[in-house]
């Protein structure tokens, strides 16, 4: 089956969220795979890894910050640390704000993005 990326694009500009929307229209050159990571309460050490292993690779790599909108004690210290692990990542690879999301281009060959659903106004339901 041949790909169809006209499809793919019509069926991303009438059904996909607008932070996906802002990310098709972020994506500037080739690549081979993408990776999608969810991230919540992980150590930034951990990303740093992720990113390092995938850097050599022509990718995509997105990381997805998220926390569920519960208020419980232990949740909203999770949510803290995830909000954390996100400012020190876009911080540690001077990542750009676009939109919903944030840009880096890690090597020549890797470009990271980080979606944000992990403040008050954007927590996801349980």
């Amino acid at each position: 089956m041949k790909y169809d990326s006209s499809a793919v694009s019509k069926y991303l500009d009438t059904y996909a969220e607008p932070d996906i929307q802002a990310l098709q229209r972020s994506l500037e050159r080739p690549f081979d795979a993408v990776l999608v990571i969810p991230v919540y309460d992980e150590p930034i050490t951990q990303l740093l890894k992720i990113i390092d292993k995938v850097s050599a690779h022509s990718a995509v790599l997105i990381f997805v910050f998220n926390a569920p909108d519960v208020d419980e004690p232990e949740v909203a210290a999770a949510q803290q640390r995830t909000r954390e692990a996100l400012e020190s990542l876009v911080k540690q690879t001077q990542a750009r704000q676009e939109s919903e999301l944030f840009r880096a281009n890690i090597s020549s060959t890797l470009t990271l993005y980080c979606m944000s659903y992990c403040h008050a106004e954007r927590l996801l339901s349980p």
